[in-house]
Parts: structure tokens; C-alpha cells; sequence
């Protein structure tokens, strides 16, 4: 049917001679027999103003002024309350496109990827999207929703629908840093792709997204992803950095520091208490002014000064590669040797050979890795037929040199032990 339908209200008289008023009836349109439109004439509840262009919704009193379904549930509404126009059950959506071959899944936290896209005659954004893979991202734009129309494929007709304002569904990691509570600030995972966690403010700056409007107990959650625990709960959108220098400050100086993850502080760092660390630890540099207490090992790969002095308690051993040694010819024929022990300290046992002997150069010893300066070196004999003989010694940064000033005894051994400083 087409046309035109017009109602007037007001008391009129029927075909009988009685009267009636149209004010106490309603009009009501049929859709497959389901209510299309329903009109209460006895309230004003919807007009157009062909002259401003604007249709005009109200009632007299406070309440709904319309309903939004899905099938026969109402879902949301537009109400009004003294002077406050209320929308209820209120999410907002940006639109949104993922780049092909790419997806989320509902309650994901997506990044801006800055592909952004405009439907021509539209300067409303259809942003690049892409799942969020990174711990404390700035770049959240909200959560996946789904596809404007989820029977057809995404595109500029059909965008994507990100859950940005409102409250909404956000799946949530758990971090290690305990039961996430209502009200706790959430930021971007970097452990389960598309999840947020609880804001442990270890970052310098938290990127927040939302807060949780429902808690967490991580002991009764079953569901993990990539060996995590994981919970959709509702949450409220509210998007602000948060900077931690301070809060770090603060609980450095009023009490105990707990970081779960990475930290980096860009400024000086003042202990005035005790520092415990559990685990191991790489500095850049480390200085101590006053006293340092160390009660288990300390291994040290590159060199050590010491400006004052060195007071060990224990027993000094030294370690390293062992040195090697070159007879001389005055050692005889036949002679051989041992050494024990580094370029520190160690023992050296020359044999003399059964013939040829003599006085002058008996053997070159040279260390595994040279010294920067030639070192002292002491050398001390080992039994009595050593301590006989004369002898001296010179050093060279790469070895030193043992010469005896008497001719030795055939098939002997003469022993000594070592030691050098630079």
C-alpha cells in the first residue's frame, strides 16, 4: 500500500450518534505480524518538525524514551531523568579494518597500526588494526568487538567494531603479580597476544587503558594460553599515561620494591636501607663507597683494581693456564722437566741429562699469557741439592729465564717453586 495516512485526535461522533476520544486509543502497524510501530496518542511521544528537519521523541514524565532489541530482549535504552538524557548499557566503537589474513577475537585488545582508511564522502577513520603483542603499548585503540555485519566479510561497508568508550569485555593474563581487583589500572600484555594485565607500575610510564569493574581470583581460573592463565571480565575504559618515577621513588624510600618484570630507571638510584637480590644481576658499573659485605662467591671475568688495601683472610689460590719451558743446551743430553701450575705460581723440576752439563742458561719458561709490565719473580728452592747450586733468574713480560752460576751434577733434579707479581 502507498500513500498517505492521517490521524486526528480529538472527540469525534461515530456512525451511532455516541462519541468517543481518540486520545484513549493507539495506533499500531503490523510486520509479519510482529508490532512494527506503536503509537500512544494520549502522550507526545513522537513528532517531526518538517521545518527544521528533526524529529522530536519525549514523554511527560521520567523513564524509557526508546528501547533498543535484539529479537524480543531489549538490550539498551535512551531514558530521561529530570534534565539528564541517560544512555544506557553504553559501549562505544570505533570502526576499525584489520590488514587481509589477520583477525581477533572478541574482548582482544588491538593496536593502531596508523593504516588508517576513509570511505569517500566520510572523514570518519576506519583505523589500522592489528592484534596487540606488546607489553604496556601505547598504541591500544580498545577491544575487538566484531564485524559490523558478521554474516559478510569486513571491508569499508562493513567495518570491524572496537570497543573503545563504555565499559566492555577485555581478556586479562596473569602476571604473576597477584589477583586483579576492581578498580585496578590494566595495560597491554606482551606475554599472551591480545590480552591486557594488571598495571604492577614497574614501566617508567603505564600506558593505561581501562580499569577492572570485576575481580579475579587466579587460583580458581582453568582456562591458560601460551601457559598463562587467562579471564574475561568486564571492564571501563578510561585511557591516561601514568608516571611511575615518582611512585618508584617513594616506595624505594618508604619501604619494599617488588618487580615482576623489566625495569628501567633513567635516574640515579639511592639506597639508604639494605638491597636484596635474589637472582643474578648485570650492571654496567657498580660503585660502592662504603662498606660491601659479599657472604658467597664472587666471580670476577674482566680485571679488578683495588686502591687501598687487600686483606684476605683465607687462602689466595691461583688458577690459569699452565706455562711451558725450553731446556738449554746446558742442561745436558737427556734432560727433561715438569712444571705445575699458571703464570702466578707454581713448581718447576729441571733433570740434568747423563752427559754434557754445564754452567750458564738452563731453561726459558714461558708464561701462557704475558704480563702488560715485566713482573718479580721468586723463585725458592725445594730440597738441598737445589739450594746448593747458585743460580739467578731474569724476566721478560712473556717468561723468565733460570741460569746456573755452578755446573749442575749429572741426572739430577733440581726443584723450585715459583711465584710472580707485576
Amino acid at each position: 500500500m502507498t500513500g498517505d495516512i492521517t490521524i486526528n485526535r480529538g472527540t469525534y461522533s461515530d456512525y451511532s450518534g455516541g462519541t468517543f476520544n481518540y486520545a484513549s486509543f493507539h495506533l499500531s502497524t503490523m510486520m509479519y505480524g510482529q508490532p512494527d510501530i506503536t503509537f500512544v496518542p494520549a502522550q507526545t511521544l513522537l513528532s517531526v518538525d518538517t521545518t527544521n528537519a528533526k524529529t522530536i521523541f519525549g514523554r511527560d514524565t521520567d523513564g524509557t524514551i526508546l528501547d533498543f532489541r535484539s529479537g524480543s530482549t531489549v538490550q539498551g535504552t535512551i531514558a530521561v531523568s529530570g534534565s539528564t538524557v541517560s544512555y544506557n548499557a553504553f559501549t562505544g566503537s570505533h570502526y576499525g579494518l584489520f590488514a587481509p589474513g589477520t583477525t581477533a577475537t572478541r574482548g582482544e585488545l588491538v593496536d593502531l597500526t596508523g593504516s588508517n582508511q576513509y570511505k569517500q564522502g566520510s572523514a570518519e577513520p576506519y583505523y589500522g588494526i592489528a592484534r596487540a603483542a606488546t607489553a604496556n603499548s601505547p598504541n591500544i585503540l580498545g577491544a575487538y568487538l566484531g564485524t559490523t555485519d558478521p554474516s559478510t566479510p569486513a571491508s569499508l561497508d562493513n567495518p570491524e567494531l572496537i570497543m573503545a568508550a563504555g565499559n566492555g569485555d577485555v581478556w586479562i593474563a596473569d602476571n604473576g603479580s597477584g589477583n586483579v581487583m576492581i578498580g585496578d589500572p590494566l595495560i597491554s600484555s606482551g606475554d599472551v597476544p591480545g590480552h591486557a594485565m594488571r598495571d604492577t607500575k614497574s614501566f617508567p610510564t603505564s600506558h593505561i587503558f581501562a580499569k577492572s569493574a570485576e575481580a579475579i581470583d587466579w587460583s580458581t581460573v582453568t582456562t591458560t594460553v601460551n601457559g598463562m592463565k587467562v579471564a574475561k571480565v568486564t571492564v571501563l575504559f578510561s585511557y591516561y599515561n601514568q608516571d611511575n618515577q615518582n611512585t618508584i621513588a617513594q616506595n624505594l624510600q618508604g619501604g619494599s620494591l617488588n618487580i615482576t618484570g623489566n625495569s628501567i630507571l633513567t635516574g640515579n638510584l639511592s639506597v639508604i636501607g639494605n638491597i636484596n637480590i635474589s637472582g643474578t644481576s648485570t650492571l654496567a658499573s657498580l660503585t660502592v663507597t662504603g662498606s660491601a659485605t659479599i657472604q658467597q662467591n664472587l666471580t670476577v671475568t674482566g680485571n679488578t683494581t683495588i686502591a687501598g688495601n687487600l686483606t684476605v683472610g683465607g687462602k689466595i689460590i691461583t688458577s690459569g693456564a699452565t706455562p711451558v719451558a725450553v731446556l738449554g743446551a746446558a742442561t745436558g743430553i737427556g734432560a727433561n722437566y715438569t712444571i705445575e701450575g699458571n703464570d702466578t705460581a707454581g713448581s718447576f723440576v729441571l733433570t740434568t741429562g747423563t752427559s754434557g752439563v754445564a754452567s750458564g742458561k738452563q731453561a726459558l719458561v714461558t708464561f701462557a699469557a704475558s704480563y702488560e709490565t715485566t713482573p718479580r719473580v721468586a723463585l725458592t728452592p725445594k730440597d738441598a741439592n737445589s739450594a746448593a747450586i747458585r743460580y739467578y733468574v731474569e724476566t721478560t713480560t712473556t717468561g723468565f729465564s733460570v741460569h746456573f752460576l755452578d755446573t749442575p751434577l749429572s741426572n739430577a733434579a733440581y726443584s723450585f717453586d715459583y711465584i710472580l707479581l707485576q
